[in-house]
């Protein structure tokens, strides 16, 4: 109730002509607990003359079936040992020496009901009617000037927000009040609370989970609920309904849509931890399927095991071997670039495979070129996991990296993406040549153009696209460019996220190729490594095929984590010695010597702050 006391005739004429209105709640008196009562001072302070300034109390109060919320605020000032002043029908005039015109004529103590300057005296609202439940929050402010400076507003017939927070999640965009609707993306389990807050506080802003009916008193959430949602639930916040009590005059009343968008995240960590068990179990090889990008998923997952690397990093040796050649194909320069990228992830050094270094078969542009666009992007991607130089080797048209971007972007479609042939864009073929171009992104205009050019046309195909395979590759370019899928609206389409997509063809331990289809190998793989990408973005960690950090496995047990930092710190005081591999591992900050600083460089990565 707006308790401000312009004067007390003031008050009770505008109570005498506000229709007595039930404020019905649909909480059960038998369920009700406590309300919490906050007292404070804002608008005047100490040294203007003012008795306190800043929070007095903010206690939570029992309640009971006579309590009312005058009651519960005597309760609360009376728990606190507060002296105050308060008459029969709720209007308090002085708290702890804090008195109405201390400061002016036009100052005194007003409260809110849920943010809300109720529209009756405080004693009005009881828990037999209702009118105060389990939950609420009561402020008792201080006001200079009538309310308007604490946010009761005469003759304002805004009915917009001013503020909109959230517990958890986060918005697609900056909240504005004359913007009504929002994505609000949450990546967890905890639920979500939500805190509007009225330009003008005399409206009750009410907020409805699904259903928006402001006819129906009670079907409204309470204040402090934490909203249990799911993806796809939407949240109403009406601010100023005609069916509500209110001292103002009425008014069209605002209602803010907020979509939920739950983010797979903890489906996530599931599947892979089960897609990676299966793939553990299976054999591995040099290949395209069962070999490479199993070993890429499971070691960028963090899922890898020492027998499992070195099972296959003992395969990919005795393959080259028996190769006797470091070129793996003739024409197929994709089978060294998927080997190094393999080798890379689990932090072995390509350029000395059993002998033979894969990178020199790269350093030959027209070999690397023979396979058109496949062989170009795929060696780009894999001198770039490392940050490998490009071999030197004799040959009458030598590999740079700037001759394999140029080749890209040569190669781009009229339409904006990569295919076949120069005409047709192919939604996989444009999603690896923007992962290939991304580390470029920043710093190459050209590159930038052709990239920007290729997420709409990855953004304008998601619903024609029909296989896992082909959403993997979007994601993976995506997490190489550091847009989350989750938040950005170009690639949320029919509030379905790629990451949506890809769960659609989820089955047991892995993925379908077809929706109606079975386990199938090649895609479980690239949904896998995908998907732990999209992970690792969350974490703030380098993407997929950015790989230097396979290489801070100090203790060479395949994994990444505080026993390698703690390793380095023993080594710096001289209590463990390294071998030529683990002091190159160790120098995380690639300064030249191995000391405290790579300890903390170490820390950082781990937590997610990067080198």
């Amino acid at each position: 109730m707006n308790t401000l006391k312009k004067s007390v005739s003031v008050i009770l004429a505008v109570l005498c002509v506000i229709s007595v209105m039930s404020f019905a709640f649909t909480a059960n008196a038998a369920d009700v607990k406590k309300v919490r009562v906050i007292v404070r001072n804002d608008t005047f302070s100490v040294s203007d003359g003012a008795a306190w300034d800043g929070v007095m109390l903010d206690d939570y109060v029992t309640l009971s079936q006579d309590s009312s919320m005058q009651s519960v605020v005597e309760d609360a000032l009376n728990n606190n040992s507060c002296a105050y002043t308060m008459n029969d029908w709720g209007y308090l005039s002085t708290i702890n020496g804090l008195s109405e015109y201390a400061a002016n004529g036009s100052g005194g103590w007003m409260m809110t009901l849920n943010d809300w300057f109720t529209s009756e005296a405080s004693t009005a609202y009881t828990v037999e009617n209702n009118g105060i439940k389990n939950g609420d929050e009561i402020v008792v402010m201080y006001s200079l000037y009538w309310g308007s400076d604490i946010g009761s507003v005469w003759g304002n017939t805004d009915t917009h927000l001013s503020k909109l927070s959230v517990s958890n999640g986060a918005f697609d965009s900056e909240f504005e009040a004359a913007k009504t609707s929002y994505t609000l993306t949450v990546d967890n389990d905890e639920g979500v609370k939500i805190t509007p807050e009225a330009i003008n506080k005399n409206y009750q802003v009410r907020v409805y989970k699904n259903e928006y009916k402001p006819e129906v008193n009670g079907a409204e959430l309470n204040k402090n609920d934490v909203i249990d949602v799911k993806n796809g639930d939407t949240l109403f916040i009406g601010i100023g309904n005609e069916n509500w009590p209110t001292m103002e005059t009425t008014s069209n009343e605002t209602v803010y849509e907020i979509k939920i968008h739950k983010t797979a995240l903890n489906n996530i960590e599931t599947k892979l931890e089960n897609t990676a068990e299966k793939l553990l179990s299976q054999p591995t090889s040099v290949g395209s399927i069962g070999g490479e990008w199993a070993v890429i998923g499971l070691a960028r997952s963090g899922y890898i095991t020492p027998e499992y690397a070195d099972n296959y990093y003992n395969n990919a040796v005795e393959f080259v071997k028996n190769n006797s050649s470091a070129q793996l194909h003739r024409s197929k320069s994709t089978d060294n670039s998927r080997v190094i990228l393999a080798l890379s992830s689990i932090g072995k050094d390509a350029a000395n495979v059993g002998g033979y270094d894969l990178l020199e078969p790269l350093g030959d542009f027209d070999y690397v070129k023979k396979q058109g666009l496949n062989g170009v992007m795929w060696a780009l991607i894999a001198l770039d996991s490392n940050g490998y130089d490009v071999p030197a080797v004799d040959c009458e048209n030598p590999t740079t990296r700037q001759k394999l971007i140029n080749y890209l972007i040569e190669k781009q479609t009229a339409k904006g993406g990569w295919g076949f042939n120069t005409t047709t864009p192919y939604i996989d073929y444009t999603a690896m040549a923007v992962t290939a171009l991304a580390p470029y992104y920043n710093t190459n205009d050209d590159v930038k153009q052709a990239v920007d050019t290729a997420l709409d046309i990855m953004a304008d195909s998601l619903e024609s696209v029909n296989s896992p395979e082909s959403f993997a590759q979007i994601l993976t370019a995506l997490c190489a460019l550091k847009i989350n899928p989750e938040t950005d609206s170009r690639f949320i389409k029919e509030d379905k996220t790629i990451i949506d997509r890809i769960f659609d063809y989820e089955c047991e331990n892995g993925f379908k190729h077809v929706i109606n289809g079975e386990y199938n190998r090649m895609a479980t793989e690239q949904c896998f490594y995908a998907l732990a990408d999209f992970v690792r973005l969350t974490e703030n960690k380098t993407s997929l095929y950015s790989m230097a950090d396979a290489f801070y496995d100090v203790n060479g047990d395949y994994k990444i984590d505080i026993n390698d930092a703690l390793l380095i710190q023993k080594y710096v005081a001289l209590m463990a010695e390294f071998n030529d591999t683990q002091a190159k591992n160790s120098d995380i900050n690639i300064d030249g010597f191995i000391t405290i600083g790579d300890v903390t460089s170490l820390q950082r990565y781990l937590v997610g702050l990067g080198i």
